[in-house]
């Protein structure tokens, strides 16, 4: 059985001289080596969470969506 041939992986050949998982980044995005870049941080100030949509996390924006607006210094 082949080794894959990217640098530091162990993982059986399936493609190309690739494992499954570096022939799958290599189709999708050119790269053996790409990772998705960070998600930005909620901007409500403070909070330290991922955001999810509109630019806040989970939870500041299902407040929004209920009350409609985001008011300052209700939620911690």
């Amino acid at each position: 059985m082949d080794i894959c041939r990217a640098e530091g992986c162990c993982k059986t050949v399936k493609a190309k001289g690739l494992c499954a998982m570096h022939h799958q980044r290599m189709r999708r995005h050119g790269d053996i080596n790409y990772s998705r870049p960070p998600k930005p941080l909620c901007m409500r100030s403070g909070c330290e969470e991922p955001s999810v949509a509109r630019g806040y996390c989970r939870k500041h924006y299902y407040f929004l969506v209920r009350t409609g607006q985001m008011q300052v210094g209700v939620l911690s």
